[in-house]
């Protein structure tokens, strides 16, 4: 399963993919060394939180279009929202209402590049409450409407 998941944050890549590679890989090694030695194991510190972000992440890009905070996530992954926090910011160096918008955004890039969609229902997918608050947060992130964004791309 961490191979398939290697795969599929490589098919899905995106400026967090290196960071959460990074970790799937360290798991993997951790499980092999795990079941093919004959000694005691000493993990790098804290592996756990390596899969407490993992799960976080995959949590958000999963329910997305519900826009999840950072209490939904931390009580999806078993930890508190203060610790995700902390997890969020001195593993991606963000924090997570940041990493939130960045996924949103990108999501919203894929669905104005590969579908013909309206605004709202692009603004409702990936999590906006509005087609409004969609389209301010994507000029303020991007530099560029989701209309012009749309139109550079075909």
């Amino acid at each position: 399963t961490i191979m398939k998941e290697i795969e599929r944050e490589w098919n899905a890549y995106n400026e967090y993919s290196e960071i959460l590679i990074k970790g799937l890989l360290h798991q993997l090694i951790i499980l092999l060394l795990k079941e093919h030695s004959v000694g005691e194991i000493e993990p790098a510190p804290d592996p756990q939180k390596n899969v407490c972000l993992f799960n976080a992440i995959d949590y958000i890009k999963t329910h997305l279009h519900e826009s999840p905070s950072l209490k939904e996530t931390a009580e999806y992954v078993k930890i508190s929202a203060s610790y995700l926090s902390k997890i969020f910011v001195s593993h991606l160096h963000t924090p997570y209402s940041s990493f939130l918008l960045n996924e949103k955004i990108l999501y919203a890039q894929k669905l104005l590049v590969s579908s013909s969609m309206t605004m709202e229902e692009i603004a409702d997918k990936a999590g906006f409450s509005s087609n409004t608050y969609f389209s301010d947060c994507f000029r303020k992130k991007t530099g560029t409407t989701p209309l012009q964004f749309r139109k550079s791309y075909q």
